[in-house]
């Protein structure tokens, strides 16, 4: 393995060594320099101690080892891997903008190639970000990370994922084989940073070691994705809560189900139809009728009116243990206010290239790093450019040769909460008893003793709180296996705007975003654009 090849540096402190100021001056650079180094090495020294103390070991500070070598892993030139796993050779190329260009002759060393590159550059983020998903963030954060692990377990994450994980060698077992790839890259940097001491920074003030890498962490991060897309479970319950403190009246008056001015129209576009069908004629129910409806009485609801205030404690106990501190948007600090994206489609008889123009920026949290990997993959059967997620292989949005697409939030629910009536170890359903079923998870804790979690199960979803014979459970549509990443490793592949929509129509379940599209022919010269709105409506071009 060739060692990275460095450039020689060498500075000066441009002063004049015969002009000497007086003494008196000497003293007084001195003391501000000293303060200056003060001010920023004393800070630095606490940070190392209160780290060397929590970890309770001077492995930090190994010359060989220790922080120290990991400021030599930046410093990036022109590099030879002899890397076991790969068959041929590859090339990745970095320009000065941060994108990564892969250069492969086949799909396994491409997914491989973006495992390893993506690793070098994020492998802490990456690793983190699945654990979160995971629920097992207390096995690096100690007891701290306990409200993170119990919040996402509630909501049946790590099941999810481990189910999506066993089918996908049969629902799409080439998607499988290039994430198997993509694990073997990252495993590959892994054992490299590992042998020569260059395990990013992070780990080592964490006093962890990298975990192996897997599909299942890859999908447990996808699914982290779907759940900070998706709308419901933490919005009812903090309307509820203030409902169940202020009353309906205030509530309603505070935030109306809609302003006076849609009163007459229905959540369809402009007059309230498509292509001159309304509501009305669709469904024979009146907009107006259905905007007029007092949707917190006991017949929509479900709940007598005098009972409501009795539910403020069991909303509370919910919202406390879907809070997340590493996901913004559950819990407590959920709302959707200001959340949405923006794009847009020019067709190409509008353009002055008379070529189709798509323009797209989702709205997702920023982050340092970002989410984004700006990368290019090329292989005899990939040509696609764009925007990949760290954690991920393939491009979510991007481009190929024939089509371009992109994502946007809709804010459709994808989540549901009901009150539960229970009783024992029983809940009440059309009529009768039915019992509980349990997920019964161990949780490691560094520093600490593992914590049992065992989450009950109704039909409609995990109970994620409960008071005496009362619980609220969720109905998630992430519970259970979705197929959402079959149709990101397919749409690299698309050469279609039509082709999208099949895929959309066929894997993709959740969250409800816009799919944007531009499709440019180079065979026939032909341009189309078009853009598929949520609940699997047709595409609309």
């Amino acid at each position: 393995m060739a060692e990275p090849v460095k450039e020689d540096a060498s500075s000066a402190d441009g002063s004049d060594s015969s002009s000497k100021p007086p003494l008196r001056r000497k003293k007084s650079l001195r003391r501000q320099r000293a303060f200056g180094i003060a001010s920023f090495v004393v800070p630095l020294v606490l940070i190392l101690v209160s780290v060397l103390v929590l970890n309770g070991t001077l492995s930090l500070l190994d010359p060989g080892s220790g922080i120290w070598v990991d400021a030599t892993t930046s410093a990036w030139g022109n590099q030879t891997f002899q890397l076991p796993g790969l068959e041929h050779p590859v090339t990745v190329v970095r320009n000065g903008a941060g994108t990564v260009y892969i250069y492969a002759e086949d799909d396994a060393d491409l997914a491989f190639a973006q495992g390893y590159t993506q690793a070098s550059d994020r492998l802490f983020q990456m690793e983190a970000q699945s654990l979160v998903a995971q629920g097992n963030i207390s096995r690096w954060e100690g007891t701290s990370g306990l409200a993170s692990d119990e919040a996402f377990r509630y909501l049946g994450m790590p099941h999810a994922a481990a189910e999506i994980v066993a089918g996908l060698p049969t629902v799409a077992p080439q998607a499988y084989d290039e994430l198997e790839s993509f694990s073997d890259g990252v495993n590959a940097y892994i054992a490299h940073a590992e042998a020569t001491y260059a395990v990013p920074l992070p780990f080592k003030a964490l006093g962890v070691l990298p975990y192996t890498w897997t599909p299942y962490d890859s999908v447990c991060f996808e699914r982290l994705m779907v759940l900070s897309q998706t709308a419901g479970v933490s919005e009812p319950l903090l309307a509820g809560l203030a409902s169940a403190t202020v009353g309906d009246a205030v509530v309603n008056d505070l935030y109306p189900i809609y302003p006076p001015d849609y009163q007459n129209y229905t959540v369809l576009p402009g007059n309230g139809s498509v292509d001159n069908t309304t509501l009305e004629s669709l469904q024979h129910v009146n907009a107006s009728y259905v905007f007029s409806q007092d949707w917190s009485a006991p017949w929509a609801t479900g709940i007598p009116s005098s009972e409501v205030p009795q539910l403020a404690p069991l909303y509370r106990a919910a919202i406390s243990n879907l809070s997340d501190p590493y996901l913004p948007g559950l819990g407590v600090d959920a709302t959707m206010e200001g959340v949405g994206s923006n794009s847009w489609v020019v067709a190409a008889n509008k353009t002055g290239l008379n070529l189709p123009l798509l323009a797209n920026d989702p709205h997702l949290p920023l982050q340092l790093p970002s989410l984004w990997v700006p990368t290019e993959l090329i292989d005899p059967n990939y040509d696609v450019a764009g925007w990949a997620l760290a954690g991920l292989p393939g491009i979510l949005i991007g481009h190929d040769a024939n089509v371009a697409w992109g994502l946007t939030y809709s804010g459709g629910a994808t989540a549901y909460d009901y009150i539960e009536t229970l009783q024992g170890d029983t809940y009440w359903l059309n009529g009768t008893w039915h019992p509980l079923s349990y997920q019964n998870q161990t949780i490691d804790v560094a520093g600490g003793s593992p914590v049992s979690l065992s989450v009950p199960w109704t039909n409609n979803g995990p109970l994620v709180a409960r008071i005496g014979n009362l619980g609220i459970s969720v109905r998630w549509d992430g519970t259970g296996p979705t197929w959402e990443i079959v149709a990101e490793f397919l749409f690299d592949h698309a050469v279609s705007i039509h082709q999208l929509e099949s895929w959309v129509e066929q894997y993709w379940d959740i969250p409800t975003l816009n799919f944007m599209m531009a499709e440019h022919n180079s065979t026939t010269g032909e341009n189309h654009i078009g853009w598929i709105i949520p609940s699997h409506y047709h595409l609309i071009s």
